[in-house]
């Protein structure tokens, strides 16, 4: 009853009034109305209508005056029924709010992962159409001229092949003419000839000498062909005969030949060496000679120096016993040095395992603290070469110039302590664990310096450090400026062909060359001069896939950002809706708001103005919102 609207139930009973007695104001009237899905009062307000007559007293009250009046007297049915009413209605209004959460979540969820990606595709199909109008219009022009040249072409030939044509068949009717008139000439001769030839008639005398004449050459024939075969057999049989008798005669003198000439191989052999056994003799000899002599006269030297030697030996003695005494002393002393540096160095071993278990303890629960402040890490890598004006305080983990407000980072890593392989290895491990035990995409976004590439091979070694993992890597360079290219392509198609991206919710898909890589030789090898063609107008994005033997585990993306331009926009990134900006700056805004993020900072450029660009760039970068962990994990489940 304390916190309802509905007034508790007096003691004190009024007689039963109307509106006009009860005095009761029409603007609760209406809110009892609204509460009670009833009109209270309905006699008052006829009696404030024109022309309209009060209720006499003897009048009954109609259901809802009487309801009102029984809930303004205390009624206890009466004030359950309102409470029921208002419970329901409460009950609606919590299921419309609701509705109107889910509504809102949905239209959120629309405005962040459909409108940007519809955006891009309609930016890029923009610029496409565009691009293919252009191409359209020229082509179309090239065409009506083409189509011009082709008509007049064709006018041309065809006027050529009828002046031709009229050319041809003039000379082939006077060739047709010229034939004629010869062919008749020559068929008249003919006639002639055949007419003579049927009136000759040869005498009988020469027919007889004729049919002699053909007899006495076919004999001859036949006698021929009896004489080129039996002199073909004779060849043959003469030159078999030749043939066998040159076989015998070679095998019959093939062995003694062989054997001469091994005879021969051998006593040459043999006597060089001989002679090579007699010059290496006779130089021994010569050697040993001169080497007995040069002993002999060593062997005297050295008598005479053990002599010498014995004489001075005595006081050498005494000397040796005196060393050997202080040796023995200084041994013990020694050796007990040597047993407490032994206890010394396990105690520091012992106390060293203890401080790198603490360290890495201390970078889990640093990466924790970072991931509970929801801010993208910012770490902050400091050369030698840094301005006179950069003022850098480790306590407080901030780096300003003179006369600048400080800029705080997560980390700060002085180079000359810390190398590129020890800045993966050490303090980006806790960050990679965390990221590979619970699949959540992340990505590592480097600003400039000249050693990239130490960073990106320590990054992905660290990923194939324990076998257990395998990475598809991609790696483009991407500009707005110049054309983009696939630096794994390798000349395998255009170099002009445009790289396809297509934004995902927390991933960014490309169509580019993919290596496999299973150790860090293979990355080495595949990533061998590929430094250089990035540039530094271009941004560079490595991609890989980490699998767990045939299992997806995540998406790795490693950023080279060398030019300032890409750091001053850097800086206004969020300022605009996602997806409104250029397609760098989406792809940006995508990686840095959907996936765990870690920028490092390079400050070993000893130029104060990019000094200063890229402290505004992570003072801005550092109060980003990071995406939370457990949305992360739900989606991988």
């Amino acid at each position: 009853m304390s916190q309802t609207k509905i007034p508790g139930i007096s003691a004190h009973k009024r007689p039963l009034a109307t509106a006009e007695r009860s005095r009761i104001p029409a603007k609760r009237s209406h809110v009892l109305e609204d509460v009670t899905n009833t009109t209270a009062f309905p006699a008052y307000r006829r009696h404030n209508k024109p022309k309209a007559t009060s209720m006499s007293s003897t009048e009954v009250a109609d259901p809802n005056t009487r309801l009102m009046n029984r809930y303004y007297y205390g009624d206890p049915g009466v004030i359950e029924e309102v409470k029921k009413r208002e419970r329901k209605i409460a009950r609606d209004i919590q299921h419309f709010r609701k509705s109107i959460a889910e509504i809102e979540t949905e239209t959120k969820l629309i405005r962040e992962r459909s409108l940007p990606d519809l955006n891009y595709e309609i930016s890029k199909k923009r610029v496409l159409c565009g691009e293919l109008r252009k191409d359209l219009i020229q082509l179309t022009a090239d065409l009506d001229e083409k189509t011009n040249e082709s008509h007049n072409v064709q006018s041309n030939w065809e006027l050529e092949v009828q002046h031709l044509r009229l050319e041809q068949q003039i000379a082939v009717q006077e060739t047709q003419n010229k034939l004629n008139k010869e062919l008749g000439e020559v068929k008249a001769q003919w006639e002639t000839k055949l007419r003579e030839m049927e009136n000759y008639r040869p005498s009988f005398e020469d027919l007889q000498e004729l049919e002699g004449l053909k007899v006495e050459k076919q004999q001859h024939e036949k006698e021929l062909r009896a004489l080129t075969i039996k002199n073909e057999e004779a060849c043959r049989l003469r030159n078999q005969e030749l043939d066998e008798k040159l076989e015998h005669i070679l095998f019959s003198k093939k062995e003694p030949l062989e054997d001469l000439k091994c005879k021969n191989d051998v006593v040459r052999r043999e006597k060089s060496n001989v002679e090579s056994q007699t010059e290496a003799v006779k130089l021994k000899i010569a050697q040993h000679n001169e080497r007995g002599a040069e002993l002999a006269r060593q062997i005297s030297h050295i008598h005479q120096l053990v002599n010498e030697c014995i004489t001075s030996s005595s006081p050498l003695k005494d000397a040796k016993i005196k060393a050997d005494a202080d040796y023995l002393e200084t041994k013990s002393i020694t050796d007990a040095i040597q047993m407490e540096a032994l206890k010394v160095e396990a105690k520091y071993n012992a106390e060293f395992n203890k401080m790198e278990k603490e360290q890495v303890r201390r970078r889990t629960m640093e990466n924790a603290i970072d991931e509970l402040k929801g801010k993208i890490r910012c770490f902050a890598y400091v050369g030698d070469t840094a301005p006179n004006s950069l003022e850098v305080d480790f306590s407080q983990k901030s780096i300003s110039l003179k006369d600048s407000e400080p800029c705080f980072f997560n980390r700060i890593l002085p180079c000359k302590l810390i190398s590129e392989e020890d800045l993966v290895k050490q303090e980006c491990q806790a960050f990679f664990d965390m990221c590979l035990e619970k699949r959540l995409n992340f990505n590592i976004i480097s600003l400039p310096t000249p050693k990239q590439s130490f960073i990106r091979d320590s990054a992905l070694t660290y990923l194939l450090k324990s076998g257990r993992y395998q990475l598809k890597t991609q790696y483009v360079a991407l500009s707005e400026a110049a054309v983009s290219s696939d630096l794994f392509q390798k000349g395998e198609s255009e170099p002009d062909t445009e790289i396809q991206l297509t934004i995902k919710t927390d991933a960014i898909e490309m169509n580019s060359a993919t290596v496999e890589m299973k150790t860090a030789e293979d990355i080495k090898a595949d990533f061998k001069g590929l430094q250089t063609q990035v540039g530094c107008d271009k941004i560079g994005i490595v991609k890989a896939e980490v699998w767990d033997d045939n299992e997806k585990c995540c998406d790795s993306y490693y950023l080279e950002i060398n030019d300032m331009e890409t750091i001053q926009r850097m800086s206004n990134l969020f300022c605009t809706d996602h997806g409104t900006g250029t397609p760098i700056s989406i792809i940006l805004q995508t990686l840095m708001s959907k996936t765990k993020s870690l920028v490092l900072f390079n400050l070993i450029d000893d130029c104060a103005s990019t000094t200063g660009t890229i402290l505004n760039a992570a003072r801005r970068i550092s109060q980003i919102d990071a995406p939370r962990t457990y949305v992360a994990s739900e989606k991988s489940r």
